[in-house]
């Protein structure tokens, strides 16, 4: 268990930092840029995420969980590692001149945009963060990733100025995901070699990673379709107040991820060696701590929505406060997902089970997003993300209801849901008492900290939870020194 704590514990940091740098920039972003620019940005870059997607195919996973079961052997896991390297370098190269040549011969507007973007493609091609998380070497991504998020940052704040200048913040974000990825290849050398490999080895890949492929290309229709939808129907003005509100909403469940991201590898191992039953003994251990960070986030989005919109983003987003406190339901039903994906479906190959509730996920979004949002503009897209996220999380279970201990599970979220209920009420209470500004919104954000975090150590202690109890045995080790 010690790897996963402190990879989960790196995956933690880097989050936080995560969500410190948006919280720094989205404000001096929004004023600068406004909802329109920032409705073209989404709009262009959500093209651009589309192609990366099908540059990737399902590396993400695949990539990760086969890293995980070879890395006990050298020699298999340089074999492996270049088999899937060489098939996923001529699959994105190939999805790179497609998208430049849809760019050059089908887009009329925002043209120049849509070509700055196609570096974001470029990057799918270099990337390499699923040989690294198979390895379980997350020490290596974060510190690449802390590195050129800051610079990013620094980028914003002293080239981005005006409204014009959106065309450098798209150059911005567009070469520090690009860099982010060119980083990895000086780590790689002393991970791996890579050595020849026949074309047939190489493609023999294909199928697991088109395979994985369609459930994340699920999974992007009610996250960067929905936004394509908004966009042509409701225009710019109702794309940026949605697009803010999911990238709000992508920040907390970023956690949820991070968790993910550390235990497919683990999973993925201990399947591999057979080691079935503390395979299932790690996953309900980590299910009270994955559904008391869902629902903080959750009840903690929803106590503060009221204040947050105009005081973050400024009084042109004053009409996203409803979207960030409905958006917030999402979390608790992606993070049971993630966890269910994760840590049993994907590293015991049981792809069909997600692919089936990730394509029936997107049904349903399409359905909820056809239906609303001529209507109700970016609330009917949040509806649609609702639906989607909350059918996965059924459809998942339901499957699986026979092999792992659903019913258990939920239990285990239910005293986080009701700490996380108490937390919202206290928190609206003092709310009537303070000022609509940044120190209000910063004492509501502090006192629901603190009500959430003292009850929830509460109960870990109470039920004696051994993964949250062997972190605060270290920190109390390594504070007495």
């Amino acid at each position: 268990m010690a790897s996963v704590k402190k990879n989960f514990l790196y995956q933690s940091a880097y989050e936080i930092l995560v969500i410190i740098l948006p919280l720094i920039t989205s404000p001096y972003i929004s004023r600068v840029l406004g909802p329109e620019n920032l409705g073209i940005y989404s709009y262009t870059y959500s093209i651009a995420y589309y192609f990366s997607l099908f540059a990737s195919l399902g590396i993400k996973y695949y990539g990760n969980r086969r890293i995980a079961q070879a890395r006990n052997s050298k020699q298999e896991l340089s074999k492996v590692f270049s088999e899937i390297l060489y098939a996923h370098l001529v699959t994105s190269c190939i999805v790179l001149v497609i998208y430049l040549g849809y760019v050059s011969f089908f887009v009329k507007e925002n043209q120049l945009y849509s070509y700055i973007q196609a570096i974001y493609v470029l990057g799918s091609v270099f990337d390499l963060n699923w040989f690294f998380f198979g390895m379980e070497k997350f020490d290596v991504t974060v510190k690449r990733n802390t590195i050129i998020k800051i610079l990013t940052v620094i980028s914003i704040f002293a080239f981005v100025r005006r409204k014009t200048d959106l065309i450098i913040y798209i150059w911005i974000m567009a070469l520090g995901n690009l860099l982010a990825q060119l980083y990895l290849w000086t780590k790689l050398k002393r991970e791996v070699s890579i050595c020849t490999v026949s074309i047939k080895a190489c493609f023999r890949h294909l199928k697991p990673l088109c395979m994985l492929f369609i459930p994340l290309a699920a999974s992007s229709i009610y996250q960067v379709l929905s936004k394509i939808i908004l966009g042509n129907i409701s225009g710019d003005y109702q794309l940026g107040l949605f697009d803010n509100t999911q990238k709000l909403i992508n920040i907390p469940m970023s956690l949820v991820i991070a968790f993910g991201n550390v235990m497919l590898p683990k999973m993925s191992n201990m399947f591999k060696n057979y080691d079935q039953e503390k395979g299932m003994i790690y996953l309900e251990r980590t299910v009270p701590l994955i559904m008391c960070i869902a629902f903080s986030l959750c009840f903690g989005l929803i106590s503060v929505a009221d204040i947050f919109a105009p005081v973050f983003w400024g009084k042109e987003f004053s009409a996203a406060s409803k979207l960030v406190a409905f958006n917030a339901l999402v979390i608790p039903f992606y993070a049971f997902a993630n966890m269910l994906r994760t840590q049993f479906l994907i590293p015991r190959g049981r792809d069909n089970v997600y692919t089936f509730a990730m394509v029936g996920g997107a049904v349903i979004n399409i359905i909820v997003n056809i239906i609303l949002i001529p209507y109700y503009g970016a609330m009917g897209a949040v509806c649609g993300n609702i639906a989607a996220e909350a059918s996965v999380s059924v459809i998942q279970a339901v499957w699986i209801r026979k092999e792992v201990r659903i019913k258990r599970y939920i239990k285990l979220g239910v005293p986080f849901f009701i700490i996380g209920f108490f937390m919202y009420f206290v928190v609206k209470f003092v709310g009537k008492f303070v000022d609509q500004n940044v120190i209000g919104l910063a004492v509501e954000i502090a006192l629901g900290a603190l009500v959430y975090c003292t009850l929830s150590l509460i109960y870990f202690i109470k039920s004696k939870n051994e993964f949250v109890l062997s972190i605060l045995k270290n920190i109390k080790r390594k504070w007495i020194k």
